[in-house]
């Protein structure tokens, strides 16, 4: 889990101090419920020595909705998953490549490799032999996705569906 190494996340969209701190507390309390000898928790841990030069360059390259989903770090689509994140909150399929925008590109486009070098760290510390995630579109779990993909592990997508006949929330296994 997270444990505070990024600001924003589908729970913390606006990366408040306050919402991270009572996440971290909630999975402390989730993990003492995990306790079992087959099961390890490990928490994410801060990685990588984001290159400024490298951000810009990368940001660079970013003027349309095109070119961010094309948008590439170590074999993750980095770009699709900001879009992904960044249209579940706005419902907004094409926005302005404005001062602004770059801004908030910039920041999570940081996150973004942070991610992936924390979860490419986990995966080749730990060598699963299977990841499971929740909802693999947005940039907080895009990276373990397409890692699994590059390494050639096996993986589940695990998704939410509303059961309207037994009016309960039901999860739904994509492997």
């Amino acid at each position: 889990y997270c444990s505070g190494v990024i600001s924003r996340c589908q729970v913390n969209t606006g990366g408040d101090s306050k919402i991270c701190s009572v996440c971290r507390v909630n999975s402390l309390s989730q993990e003492k419920k995990l306790k079992h000898p087959n099961i390890e928790v490990v928490r994410l841990s801060k990685r990588g020595n984001n290159n400024d030069q490298d951000l810009e360059e990368m940001l660079n390259k970013v003027g349309s909705v095109q070119e961010l989903k094309a948008l590439y770090y170590k074999g993750v689509a980095v770009g699709y998953g900001i879009l992904s994140f960044y249209i579940s909150l706005t419902r907004e399929h094409e926005p302005n490549f404005d001062r602004n925008f770059k801004s908030y590109l910039k920041s999570l486009l940081e996150l973004s490799i942070r991610l992936v070098d924390a979860a490419d760290h986990l995966i080749s510390k730990y060598d699963p032999s299977r990841v499971e995630l929740f909802n693999g579109r947005q940039f907080q779990t895009r990276p373990f996705l397409d890692l699994s993909r590059k390494y050639g592990l096996d993986f589940v997508c695990n998704e939410l569906k509303f059961d309207y006949e037994n009016l309960e929330w039901k999860i739904v296994k994509f492997e």
